[in-house]
């Protein structure tokens, strides 16, 4: 005996309670999943303005740590919070539009359908913000350990690995499977879920549902992002193209496995590369190893006599990176130099930047980009005028 059809489902009910058959109900909604589209769009292009600008380090979930709680430590939690909203919204949204579009064309006739469908995305949004504060404690909790412990803090690549590792474990899960069914049939969850009575209610409550089965499903591939860092938009990309594949397409449920090989193999090599020192190997040329606490000290290349200084060489804090230029007694004035920033114990990317002249023969920036505490390769390209270019690098240890 079938039950009670919901308020406001006529017309629908005859559907298949899953993709199949959705975007014929809601074609009259094409303003609607334009809208979202853009809204979508605004999110990855928010993003992307981001990471360019002079506060990119803080979308990486390093630039939180080691602030103890004040007014400075809001401030970047909220950071943390708006950057985290804006990828739930550009890799989450689109994995979950079948279902929104659905609710908008069951809601449509109702004088309030803007409002229930802003309090469903609110509800499924709130999930994935909760789940991020949670990990970001635990991120804050096992970068601690790593400061006071000196193997962990030598070793931190053990926590990248481990967390390719896991999240490739949790894709054979039968609640990965269970969590992704449901997910896979938007219409169904609708119709099990909304009656239409307490409409408000219904409607946060209903995308919170949705969100926490969401979660079940992808909470293993999203936490993937603080291994790799919030800020890498390549990473973001592929992950938002996996779980919206993973629950919309045909196929899609037979992915999960062969991602979760990927995931585990790739935790492997990075435990390999780990033990090997593979990742240090780039920095052949290192001429000084220094840190932690603020660094002063003399190098040489040739005749070129170079003294370099980062201030105050802390984790989440602006930290000016120095490099003075001499030769023959005489200040090196008008010199090209960029330097690369690499953390070593976690993959995160390279940050590059050019320093300018402040004075003669002094080449300085004020960056945040040694956004977490541990091992950072520090490369500078110097190209002196009207001579060949070389490379100078430092390895260096940044405090909490």
């Amino acid at each position: 005996m079938s039950g009670p059809t919901p308020t406001g489902v006529a017309g629908v009910a005859g559907h298949p309670a899953g993709t199949l058959g959705l975007w014929p109900q809601v074609r009259a909604g094409r303003l609607f999943l334009a809208l979202m589209v853009a809204l979508v769009a605004l999110a990855w292009l928010g993003l992307v303005v981001w990471k360019w600008s002079p506060y990119g380090g803080y979308l990486n979930h390093g630039a939180h740590h080691g602030t103890q709680f004040s007014g400075a430590h809001l401030q970047l939690l909220g950071f943390f919070v708006a950057a985290w909203t804006l990828m739930t919204v550009a890799m989450m949204l689109p994995t979950s539009l079948p279902l929104v579009a659905f609710f908008q064309s069951l809601v449509r006739e109702r004088s309030e359908r803007a409002r229930l469908v802003a309090l469903l995305v609110t509800g499924y949004l709130g999930v994935w913000i909760a789940f991020a504060l949670v990990a970001h404690s635990g991120e804050q909790a096992i970068q601690a350990a790593v400061d006071r412990n000196g193997w962990m803090g030598a070793n931190a690549w053990v926590i990248g690995a481990s967390t390719f590792v896991v999240a490739g474990v949790y894709q054979f899960t039968g609640l990965k499977y269970r969590c992704l069914d449901k997910c896979r049939s938007p219409v169904g969850f609708v119709l099990a879920h909304w009656r239409g009575r307490r409409e408000g209610f219904e409607a946060l409550r209903l995308g919170a549902h949705h969100g926490i089965f969401c979660l079940g499903c992808c909470w293993s591939l999203m936490l993937l992002m603080f291994a790799v860092g919030a800020g890498n938009l390549g990473w973001m990309l592929a992950l938002a193209a996996v779980m919206a594949t993973e629950k919309n397409v045909s196929w899609g449920r037979r992915l999960s496995a062969p991602v979760g090989l990927v995931l585990v193999v790739s935790g492997i090599a990075l435990a390999i590369a780990g033990f090997a020192g593979a990742e240090t190997q780039q920095f052949g040329n290192v001429r000084a190893i220094v840190g932690p606490g603020p660094v002063t000290t003399s190098l040489r290349h040739g005749a070129y006599r170079l003294e370099f200084g980062i201030q105050p060489n802390r984790a989440s804090v602006p930290n000016t990176v120095a490099l003075r230029i001499g030769r023959a007694g005489r200040p090196v004035v008008g010199a090209d130099i960029t330097a690369t920033l690499t953390m070593l114990d976690m993959s995160m990317g390279s940050q590059t930047y050019h320093l300018g002249e402040s004075a003669a023969g002094l080449y300085r920036i004020s960056t945040p980009a040694l956004v977490m505490s541990g091992r950072w390769g520090i490369s500078f390209q110097v190209r002196p005028p009207r001579r060949s270019r070389f490379d100078v690098a430092v390895l260096d240890h940044a405090s909490g």
